[in-house]
């Protein structure tokens, strides 16, 4: 536990999940100092001890657990977890907080995913031997079908921690959503959906193929495409890993071999619709960023107690794909349809209080 020195506190994290950044901070952050790091152990953990294949490579996700150790932590100071290029992680702003609720030090992740910064907060200064573990929830795109092992590495100060985990991914399903989580500019999540369907060249004959794109109201969690951020791709064959559906030498054109309109609607409900022209074969993938405008509640906690609660609270968002003719859609969506996907997705932070 960990001893204050003007009142016997311990330090508990708490889980800043909301859709904007928390307040700049009182102390102006410092630069990381040259001595020995406060970060003692970085691990990657399943959510499921024993059930590798979940959730499945559709979404391959894992807590990054880092316990710190500081016997004397000097406020404003600030700590760097790097990651490897293969590891994104996708967190809310939070913060760390003592049984009394006040804020010892703050976590953030880097726009692009690869650095969690913790600084400490001014009433750090009260704390004699300060011990916290936090759990970042982190996602990779070069996984795949089959039985393997993810290979990474996190470094702090100068300590380089190798990270593995192994997993067994499921058989890709050719009409479906595929994605990664990252940051989102806008303090919360984004998931980078890949929404997979089959070509049928015979469309082109009704004027195309259309297929439309947008958040699932299925789910507690509540996704919304990010305009400007559509990009389509065409695929002989499924890829061997996730990062293969978004080959930049699969990349169409847009204007050229598809178009987009962002105000279209299927059964009533918005999507960005996609036509595309020609008769392509294979696969087509519809590559949507959707923000996470709304968490909703946890939908259960996963069982990995090696995690802090706050980092087992699993939540879950939706979206969906629907595709046919131009005609159809055009006509009223007849011969037009697709599935609804379930994006889960975990909290990060500390213990909850006792």
């Amino acid at each position: 536990m960990r001893s204050v020195r003007s009142r016997p506190a311990a330090v508990i994290g708490l889980l800043a999940l909301s859709i904007v950044a928390l307040p700049t901070a009182a102390v102006a952050a410092v630069a990381p100092s040259d001595d020995v790091t406060p970060v003692v152990a970085v691990s990657l953990e399943p959510y499921f001890p024993g059930e590798p294949s979940w959730p499945s490579t559709a979404y391959p996700t894992w807590a990054l657990r880092i316990d710190l150790s500081d016997a004397d932590p000097v406020p404003g100071e600030a700590t760097n977890i790097d990651l490897s290029a293969n590891l994104t992680a996708a967190a809310a702003p939070g913060t760390l907080r003592d049984e009394d609720g006040v804020e010892l030090a703050t976590f953030a992740v880097s726009p692009d995913g690869h650095r969690i910064t913790v600084t400490y907060s001014a009433a750090a200064a009260a704390v004699v031997d300060l011990q916290a573990e936090l759990a970042i929830f982190v996602s990779a795109d070069s996984v795949g079908p089959g039985n393997d092992t993810l290979t990474a590495q996190a470094a702090a100060d100068g300590t380089v921690f190798p990270l593995s985990a192994s997993y067994t991914g499921l058989a890709w399903n050719p009409a479906g959503t595929v994605g990664t989580w990252v940051p989102s500019p806008t303090g919360s999540l984004r998931f980078l959906a890949r929404s997979v369907v089959e070509a049928v060249p015979e469309f082109a004959e009704d004027g195309g193929q259309w297929i439309g794109v947008g958040g699932a109201n299925d789910w507690t969690g509540r996704l919304a495409p990010v305009s400007g951020s559509t990009r389509v791709f065409g695929l002989d064959e499924l890829p061997a890993t996730l990062d293969g559906f978004t080959d930049p030498a699969s990349l169409w054109q847009d204007g050229v071999d598809y178009t987009v309109d962002e105000q279209e609607t299927h059964d009533g409900e918005p999507v960005f619709g996609v036509t595309v022209t020609g008769s392509p074969t294979g696969y087509i993938v519809v590559e949507q960023a959707y923000d996470l405008v709304s968490a909703g509640p946890s939908l259960f906690d996963a069982p990995n107690t090696a995690l802090p609660l706050q980092g087992r609270k699993v939540f879950g968002a939706g979206t969906r794909i629907v595709t046919g003719s131009v005609g159809g859609h055009q006509g009223g969506g007849n011969g037009v349809g697709g599935l609804s996907t379930l994006a889960f997705f975990a909290g990060s932070g500390g213990p909850a209080p006792p």
